[in-house]
C-alpha cells in the first residue's frame, strides 16, 4: 500500500503529518508513504524533513500554478515504514535467535523471540531486518551459523536514529543475556490489554530474578485474601501471560505449572527453558 499526499504551498503541519504517518503505518498497514511538495514550498518541505521523510527526486513541470497559469516543479518525498522515527525496532541476538524489540519515542510496545531460520510475525520487524541484511533468501532470519558475528554486537542491532527508549531496552537486553543485568528499567506501554491483563502483566514484575511462581501463586498476588478464588483464576492468569506483549521485560517465563513443568510461553518452551537456565544456573552466552 502506498499513500500519496498532495499539498498547496505552506499548509503542512508537523502534528498532522505525524498523525498521518502513524495512521498509515500502524493502522492501515501501508509500507510506503509519498508526498508531492511544490519545489518552492520551503516551509512545507522543512516540515516533511522534520517528520523524517527524504527527498527522492524532482518531477519537472508537474504542478499547475493557477495564478501564473504555468506548471512548476514538484519534489517527491517518501518514507518506508521501518524508517519512521516515530517507532523503531532493534534486535538483540542470543543463543537461540534474536529478541525483536519495538517501541515509540515514549515506551516499548512489543517484544518477540524470533528463532534463527524462523519467520517474523510483525511486518515492521521483517522490514527492519531486511534493511539490516538479516534475512536469508527465503525471507527468514539467517541461521545462527551465518550470524555468529552478531552475537558479539555490544548494544544490539538497529538502524540509526531509533528512539532512546528502544536503544535503552536493547542495551539492557544485551546486558541481561551477558549476565550483567537482573532487572529491567525501561518505560513500557501495556495499555492495549484489558484491565485484568494489565494487572497480571504488572504483577509479573514482582517475580524476582532467578525465581519461579506457579500460575496459582501469581493469581494469589491478585487476590491475596481468597485462595479459592485464586485457584479459579489461574487459567485466566495463564491466558493473560500468553498474551503478554513484552516477554522478558515482563517476565512471564518465570511462571510455571503447579507440577513444576514448563508450559505456556509464546516464545517457545526451549526459549523459556534457556531463560530460566540463564537466570537460575548462570548459563550465559
Amino acid at each position: 500500500m502506498v499513500l500519496h499526499g498532495f499539498s498547496t504551498t505552506g499548509n503542512y503541519r508537523l502534528p498532522i503529518l505525524s498523525a498521518i504517518l502513524d495512521k498509515a503505518f500502524l493502522e492501515c498497514d501501508a509500507y510506503r508513504v509519498e508526498f508531492l511538495a511544490p519545489a518552492d514550498d520551503i516551509q512545507g518541505i522543512a516540515v516533511l524533513q522534520a517528520a523524517g521523510m527524504t527527498e527522492e527526486g524532482r518531477l519537472r513541470n508537474c504542478r499547475l500554478n493557477t495564478q501564473t497559469n504555468r506548471r512548476h516543479d514538484v519534489l517527491l518525498y517518501s518514507m518506508l515504514r521501518p524508517e519512521s522515527p516515530r517507532f523503531s525496532t532493534a534486535f538483540v541476538p542470543f543463543k537461540l535467535g534474536v529478541l525483536a524489540i519495538t517501541g515509540n519515542q515514549e515506551s516499548l510496545l512489543t517484544a518477540d523471540f524470533i528463532r534463527y531460520g524462523g519467520d517474523f510475525g510483525r511486518p515492521i520487524q521483517r522490514e527492519t531486518a531486511e534493511l539490516l541484511n538479516l534475512l536469508d533468501e527465503n525471507g527468514k532470519l539467517n541461521a545462527r551459523r551465518n550470524q555468529q558475528d552478531l552475537l558479539n554486537h555490544p548494544s544490539g542491532l538497529y538502524r540509526p536514529g531509533i528512539s532512546d527508549v528502544v536503544c535503552q531496552a536493547a542495551s539492557q537486553a544485551v546486558d541481561y543475556f551477558s549476565g550483567r543485568l537482573t532487572r529491567f528499567d525501561v518505560a513500557m506501554d501495556i495499555s492495549g490489554g484489558s484491565e485484568f491483563q494489565q494487572k497480571v502483566w504488572q504483577a509479573l514484575q514482582g517475580i524476582p530474578f532467578g525465581a519461579t511462581w506457579t500460575y496459582e501463586e501469581l493469581a494469589q498476588r491478585l487476590c491475596p485474601d481468597d485462595w479459592q478464588a485464586a485457584r479459579r483464576m489461574s487459567r485466566a492468569v495463564g491466558s493473560a501471560c500468553g498474551a503478554n506483549p513484552l516477554p522478558l521485560f515482563l517476565p512471564c517465563h518465570r511462571v510455571i505449572g503447579k507440577d513444576g513443568r514448563l508450559v505456556g510461553f509464546a516464545g517457545g518452551l526451549d526459549v523459556k527453558e534457556y531463560l530460566l537456565a540463564h537466570e537460575i544456573m548462570g548459563v550465559n552466552e
